[in-house]
């Protein structure tokens, strides 16, 4: 975890230098909370990789999938440009419904991870085996209790929450002992470590040092999990974490480059390793973020380029 740490802390610092010096490209890219630190890692290990890119700034603003999109989509609504190039949301639905509304600047959705369901408790109850009768309550990030089909209105891992809740354990989503005023899985978390609820249910990759999942370091000795992977009492389509590739009039043709081979380079091992080491999994059929950006590469190298300003801002919520 230290290595990590130093590794993304230097990786932030050389960053700000390159925004300090004058970058000649900044790529913006939006980005969810439970997904931050794993492409921070990977962008890090692309400029290591790919040095020409050295030059480029990568500006990551983290946040969750709807409010994300609703940045997004309210620009293009505008006829305002995007304010990122590239969307990494926690789930499928955003990203399709962003290509749906605006095909001719948002590339083809993307899938680059797989997330999976983690039921954690402080020590309070044992939960190894799933969800006991015993448990008293549980906290779910906010989900709309649609079961099934769900129409996301807050977080993907709520709404795989209640699919299990629903189709294992027959408890309804209006259930007394199911708290879903939690805005995200880490408030979830967070509520679990301090007691303050029984159980909850929050992504895997929360709970993940490198690359296997460890609850001692993030809860207690006494904690407990259990796993419900994709496909266990929720659709793996739940989870299908996507993206697009976005056209933006302001960008160079180097930042375009640098998405571009971005892009490419989340499918190579080092990227699908990266991935994996925050306990996600590598979705077995998908479209790749380099088939998002051909999507729209035409509609990138017509565009009348406007001048953008450089920023320093990097990596927003670190």
């Amino acid at each position: 975890m230290l290595n990590r740490l130093k590794k993304v802390f230097a990786y932030t610092s050389l960053c700000c230098l390159v925004g300090v010096n004058g970058a000649k490209a900044d790529v913006q890219i939006a980005v969810v909370h439970i997904f931050k630190d794993p492409l921070v890692q990977i962008i890090s290990d692309f400029v290591n990789d790919n040095p020409q890119y050295s030059d480029v700034t990568f500006t990551l603003t983290p946040g969750s999938s709807g409010g994300l999109y609703s940045a997004i989509n309210t620009a293009l609504g505008n006829q305002d440009e995007s304010p990122y190039n590239m969307f990494f949301a926690a789930d499928s639905y955003y990203p399709e419904l962003l290509y749906s509304n605006w095909s001719s600047t948002v590339g083809t959705p993307f899938q680059y991870a797989q997330g999976s369901l983690m039921l954690v408790s402080n020590g309070v109850v044992d939960v190894t085996n799933g969800l006991p009768s015993n448990y008293g309550n549980t906290g779910i990030a906010n989900a709309n209790g649609t079961i099934p089909p769900v129409i996301p209105t807050g977080a993907p891992y709520g709404d795989a929450a209640l699919d299990v809740l629903q189709n294992i354990y027959s408890i309804p989503s209006t259930s007394s002992t199911i708290n879903a005023s939690f805005t995200s899985p880490g408030a979830v978390l967070n509520a679990v470590s301090a007691k303050s609820i029984n159980t909850g249910f929050i992504a895997k990759t929360q709970v993940c040092l490198n690359g296997a999942v460890d609850l001692s370091y993030y809860l207690s000795t006494q904690a407990t999990g259990h796993e419900f992977t994709p496909g266990t009492g929720y659709a793996a389509s739940v989870l299908l974490q996507s993206g697009n590739v976005i056209a933006r009039s302001s960008s160079s043709s180097h930042e375009d480059d640098a998405v571009a081979a971005l892009a490419t380079y989340m499918s190579s091992s080092q990227a699908q390793t990266d991935i994996q080491n925050y306990c996600f999994s590598i979705p077995t059929t998908k479209v790749s973020a380099a088939q998002s950006y051909e999507s729209i590469k035409a509609k990138m190298k017509k565009m009348i380029r406007k001048p953008s300003k450089a920023k320093i801002e990097i990596f927003p919520g670190l």
